[in-house]
């Protein structure tokens, strides 16, 4: 006969708790029990459930024991979800929550900048956590409070302002070394971006801290690359006007600013003294100029120290 139709025994740990007419039946019987368990559970979730007993259903004609007394499917349901039911129902629901983990800011006070100025360095960002607690219910009832395990989702990178708090100078012209040099640039080798003379050096200038070097250009002229790297960004940014910069690597980055034109994208690969853009007056130039900045590790340092 065909056993999905057969007399099938309910077999427990071994022991025989009843039989049903068919495997179909059983297995109908089983999913019943563990539903009626989950019923129980008041959590909100969608529990996930075992039997964590021995389950066996054996075709009648096989089964060598004595014959099971309870026949009938609300007899075998009753049994097994009694307060003395061989079976035991594991579930277990699992709830998760997400938490910010705030980012610090760290302020470094620089006396060779004008009072309050501020650079970010790092902007710094919040992290992010997820908790789940998962509870574990033996027959629908729950076993403690659960177990809490967190993992983080996003590290939280805390950020850095330099403030300045040097006192304003209305009357101050930057000179050729103001500023600190900062760490040594290695086999680095700066050149300057353009022929023209410097008019401006870095410094304090009419109130107001000027962060590079600003070269005398011609509108359209060629504008060099002042070490090898890679291009990061080319963009339009307020006063800068068209901008574009340069990574060198440990941490050296040139910008180039006022620009007409740019002739590389960003990702482009870049030689020393490769023609990268074309001098203008973009942003808040009113004659043509090239303003160059040299930034170490996110800070603008004088790049009269490192130009050949």
């Amino acid at each position: 006969s065909n056993g999905e139709y057969a007399r099938t025994i309910v077999i427990i740990d071994g022991k025989s708790v009843g039989a049903m007419a068919s495997r179909e039946a059983a297995e109908s019987l089983i999913a019943d029990v563990i539903a009626h368990f989950e019923g129980r559970i008041t959590a909100v979730g969608i529990p996930e459930s075992h039997i964590s007993n021995e389950v066996l259903l054996m075709l009648g004609e096989r089964y060598r024991g004595e014959d099971a007394e309870l026949t009938t499917y609300d007899a075998l349901f009753e049994l097994l979800t009694g307060e003395d039911t061989p079976i035991e129902v594991v579930s277990t629901i699992s709830r998760s929550s997400t938490a910010t983990i705030p980012h610090d800011m760290e302020i470094v006070k620089d006396p060779e900048l004008p009072e309050n100025m501020r650079i970010i360095v790092v902007p710094g960002s919040d992290g992010e956590i997820i908790t789940t607690t998962t509870v574990t219910y033996i027959n629908g009832v729950a076993q403690g409070e659960g177990e809490s395990s967190a993992r983080e989702l996003r590290e939280k990178v805390d950020g850095i302002i330099i403030l300045g708090s040097g006192k304003l100078d209305m009357d101050a012209t930057p000179g050729r070394r103001e500023g600190e040099k900062g760490k040594d640039a290695g086999e680095l080798k700066f050149q300057s971006p353009v022929s023209g003379d410097i008019i401006l050096n870095y410094g304090q200038s009419k109130g107001t801290m000027h962060l590079g070097l600003d070269f005398e250009a011609e509108d359209g002229e060629p504008v060099l690359a002042s070490e090898a790297g890679t291009v990061v960004s080319v963009i339009e940014r307020g006063g800068y006007g068209l901008m574009l910069e340069i990574d060198h690597g440990d941490g050296f980055l040139t910008r180039y600013a006022h620009l007409s034109a740019s002739l590389v994208d960003i990702g482009a690969t870049v030689e020393r003294g490769q023609v990268v853009a074309m001098a203008g007056r973009s942003g808040n130039a009113d004659e043509p100029v090239l303003h160059f900045e040299l930034r170490i590790d996110g800070i603008a340092c004088n790049p009269r120290y490192y130009l050949d």
